[in-house]
């Protein structure tokens, strides 16, 4: 048992590694601009740490992280991302998207409890938002690392999702 947890840590640190760096490159940074305006993510002013409304009243913004990641695997199967989950921050609003032409299941799953918090089927080239506080979290996810996992069967996964963290529901 000590060795599959090991051996999923690992994994998990090589995984968050990758994403990170991938996420870091100057071409991800102006695609992650860009898709912060798209479904209801209102766009950032990261320098500032502030959201801009339609109308141009500037608001402070608490969030403790937000990301985006693409969700590819042409052989079928799953794709998976993760995330993690701050002390205090555990408000999560996610957008999932699903580019294929056939349906895909989408879990998010809290590794250390195996707790699902997210198990919906998102229908050929569809979306869905998660708000945790409305589906399974009222008062917050629990810390730790999530497992974010695309789901195929025999066909191909193609999809993407942007997430963000916060320590309440206001600061969204």
């Amino acid at each position: 048992m000590k060795k599959k947890k090991a051996i999923l840590v690992l994994s998990l640190v090589l995984a968050t590694t990758a994403v990170t760096a991938w996420a870091a490159s100057p071409d991800r940074q102006q695609d992650a601009n860009v898709s912060e305006s798209i479904v209801g993510f209102q766009p950032v002013d990261s320098e500032n740490n502030t959201h801009v409304s339609d109308d141009g009243i500037v608001t402070p913004d608490v969030i403790d992280k937000a990301w985006s990641a693409t969700m590819i695997n042409g052989s079928g199967s799953s794709a998976n991302s993760y995330f993690s989950v701050n002390p205090g921050n555990g408000y999560l609003k996610l957008h999932l998207a699903n580019y294929s032409s056939t349906s895909v299941r989408v879990t998010v799953t809290h590794i250390d409890s195996g707790y699902v918090y997210f198990d919906k089927t998102i229908n050929p080239t569809s979306s869905k938002d998660y708000f945790s506080w409305l589906e399974g979290a009222p008062q917050g996810l629990r810390t730790g690392s999530y497992l974010i996992q695309y789901i195929g069967g025999a066909h191909s996964v193609n999809g993407e999702h942007w997430g963000k963290l916060a320590s309440s529901t206001a600061d969204f």
